[in-house]
């Protein structure tokens, strides 16, 4: 198996603006860290993204989760080192496996959640921390932003190629509802 040449990141990163993409891929000036800065400031998305990952994760109380994250890494490589840990707990038949990361053709994906269900199967969760995933519209509801098309497309892809038959070609996107109100 050889090291992913794309990854979900770079290709989202694409389709959203490719001349960035291009900067993250060829960058000898700093300037894709510049760019990154003047967008998002101090603000630190992963740190965000992962406080929600783990709101969510508190949902499967109870339930066997595998992280991937905090597995013995089995290859010296990130990428198929995710891609093994993966398929080593996939072995283990869990609930839930959190920050799967799987490798084939060349592509890579880290996935938030696969969630088995009652087929004995595996649901892709993606977990974002915004509060709209849709396009904004005045007549009907919106289709999913482009980005987020992008990702759960890739996702989609990936994790039926590598996973075949343990993926149900189900995806949820699990976001913030920004009209709950705790009691």
């Amino acid at each position: 198996m050889k090291e992913p040449k794309l990854t979900k990141s770079l290709f989202v990163e694409f389709v959203t603006n490719p001349h960035i993409a291009r900067r993250h891929c060829h960058d000898k000036n700093g300037v894709y860290q510049k760019i990154q800065e003047k967008l998002y400031g101090d603000m630190d998305g992963i740190a965000v993204g992962r406080a929600v990952e783990d709101q969510v994760c508190s949902l499967f109380h109870g339930q066997h989760i595998i992280n991937v994250e905090t597995m013995q890494r089995t290859h010296p490589d990130r990428y198929l080192g995710y891609h093994h840990n993966t398929l080593d707990a996939l072995k283990e038949n869990p609930d839930v496996i959190y920050q799967a990361g799987v490798c084939v053709d060349s592509l890579f994906c880290k996935s938030d959640f696969l969630v088995k269900n009652e087929e004995g199967t595996y649901d892709l969760w993606e977990v974002k921390s915004k509060n709209a995933v849709r396009k904004k519209s005045k007549t009907r509801i919106g289709d999913l932003l482009p980005e987020l098309q992008a990702d759960m497309s890739f996702q989609h892809v990936v994790l039926q190629k590598a996973l075949k038959e343990k993926y149900s070609g189900r995806a949820f996107i699990v976001y913030v509802n920004k009209e709950y109100v705790r009691q």
